[in-house]
Formats: C-alpha cells, sequence, structure tokens
C-alpha cells in the first residue's frame, strides 16, 4: 500500500507544543480521503443512519472530486466482498491496512493514524472510533470542514454532521 504521504509534504509534522505550531491550521494531509466506514453491527444498530454501498461510494466519488485525491483510505469493519463491491463503483483506488500478524485493534491503530494524515476525513454517524480520528485531525492542525463530516444516509444531501469540537487556544 501506498499512499503517496509524508508529513514534511502534508504539513502533519507534530512541534513540541502543539499549542504554537498548529493554531494557524496549515495541515493539507496527503493524496487521498479516508472513510470510516461502519458495518456489521452498526448496520442493525443504525441502518436509517447509513449509506448503502451504493450510497457511500457515491459520496466517496463525490468527495475525491471535491478535494482533487487520487486514492481512497478505508478504515472499516465490512465483510471483504462489501469492500469489493464498493471499490467496483468508486472511480479511484481503495486501499485498507491488512496484517494478519496484527490483532484487531492494533489494526484499527494503524487506520486511526493515516486516516488523521488524509486530506479530508468522514466518518460513521455516532462512532467513537471516528470521533478519535476528528480530535488526531484536530491536534495536526487540519481546517475543521475537512476533519467533522460523516457519511449521510442514501437521498439525504445535508444530514447533521458531527459536533466540531475544535481545540481553544489561550
Amino acid at each position: 500500500m501506498h499512499l503517496s504521504s509524508d508529513d514534511e509534504h502534508d504539513r502533519t509534522h507534530l512541534a513540541s507544543s502543539f499549542r504554537e505550531e498548529n493554531r494557524n491550521r496549515r495541515a493539507v494531509g496527503g493524496d487521498y480521503i479516508c472513510a470510516h466506514w461502519r458495518r456489521r453491527d452498526f448496520v442493525r444498530a443504525h441502518g436509517k443512519e447509513l449509506p448503502s454501498i451504493e450510497g457511500t461510494a457515491k459520496q466517496l466519488n463525490e468527495l475525491c472530486k471535491r478535494w482533487a485525491v487520487s486514492r481512497i483510505f478505508l478504515a472499516t469493519d465490512a465483510y471483504d466482498a462489501e469492500v469489493d463491491q464498493l471499490a467496483k463503483l468508486v472511480t479511484v483506488p481503495v486501499f485498507r491496512y491488512q496484517n494478519a500478524d496484527l490483532l484487531d485493534g492494533a489494526v484499527a491503530i494503524v487506520d486511526q493514524w493515516i486516516c488523521a494524515h488524509a486530506r479530508a476525513f468522514t466518518g460513521s454517524y455516532v462512532s467513537t472510533f471516528s470521533y478519535r480520528i476528528q480530535e488526531d485531525r484536530e491536534i495536526l492542525g487540519f481546517p475543521p470542514n475537512t476533519t467533522f463530516n460523516r457519511l449521510c444516509p442514501d437521498d439525504v444531501h445535508d444530514c447533521e454532521q458531527p459536533a466540531k469540537w475544535t481545540i481553544v487556544y489561550e
């Protein structure tokens, strides 16, 4: 997996104190968007708040165009068949981090950090994992409009977005 991303080019290098360096929100991220796409149990619990596979693809295609990126990184618990179906419906390559030597929690940490460095992030409805990625992006200095977003249900173009918990600098 190669996302053509590094801290220097993406302006995501952490300073010794984020209070000094990142208040200007200069981070731009890599040439990819990241989507935290919850599936499995989340579909049963929150199905009305989540897009279908086709609806997800439509939104991801729009985000790729909006942010002028050539890749999608997917942090997901979806079944491989669902990811394959999604990948066929999007216009750019889809990447995932997979490592059979790591437990799911360790893979999630890697997913979180890759998503934190994306040009733009969109998460899942009421997801703690999405919130943690938003928190990391806030510390790295990304603009709020690239961070506090979520996938909307099908045919809902302006769904409620996550609360913007931004850092208040002294």
